[in-house]
């Protein structure tokens, strides 16, 4: 996705506005529970980049949805974003907001798929191995693909670690199909 420069300057503020104000644990929060609302329906994330929609009224809306749902700093800070006219960049704001607290903080984001549910005895180990291969604390979003049969999928920003039953399966098949080890 490409990065707005106007919302990468909002989300810097925002970081920087919440580090000064030593908030960044309640703007996380705030962070996440606007992200939340957006992931839930595309009609707020289309109300809110509507240019044919007046200031005001999206500023009625976000004061509706979320002046009792965040801090007090957050919401003017989004007011403010809302009467400059940079509603439109808000979810680009808040999603570069997340990947730049998150860098801050030496947090790395991994999507983790797997064949089943792992419990937390199963997802331990793996979370270990991933901090010491990345050198930062990894934070894991889970998926299930039952087409995996087994292991995992892990992807993390631009790389991809594919220790799948799957995975393994189609190296085999390559191998023997093109020459590998013989069976007799």
């Amino acid at each position: 996705m490409a990065v707005n420069k106007v919302a990468v300057k909002y989300a810097k503020s925002l970081l920087d506005f919440a580090e000064e104000r030593n908030a960044l644990p309640t703007f996380s929060k705030d962070v996440d529970a606007v992200l939340h609302v957006f992931g839930q329906t595309d009609e707020v994330k289309r109300f809110f980049k509507n240019p044919i929609i007046k200031e005001k009224d999206k500023a009625a809306v976000f004061t509706t949805l979320f002046k009792e749902r965040v801090s007090n700093e957050f919401f003017e800070f989004v007011s403010l974003m809302i009467r400059k006219g940079r509603e439109n960049v808000l979810e680009e704001v808040l999603l570069s907001f997340v990947e730049f607290k998150n860098e801050a903080l030496g947090i790395v984001p991994v999507v983790l798929t797997t064949s089943y549910p792992l419990s937390s005895q199963e997802l331990d180990p793996i979370k270990t191995a991933f901090e010491k291969i990345l050198n930062k604390k990894v934070l894991f979003t889970l998926a299930v693909d039952e087409r995996l049969i087994g292991g995992f999928v892990a992807k993390c920003k631009d790389q991809i670690y594919d220790a799948s039953l799957q995975h393994q399966l189609a190296l085999i098949k390559t191998q023997l199909k093109f020459g590998g080890p013989s069976l007799n």
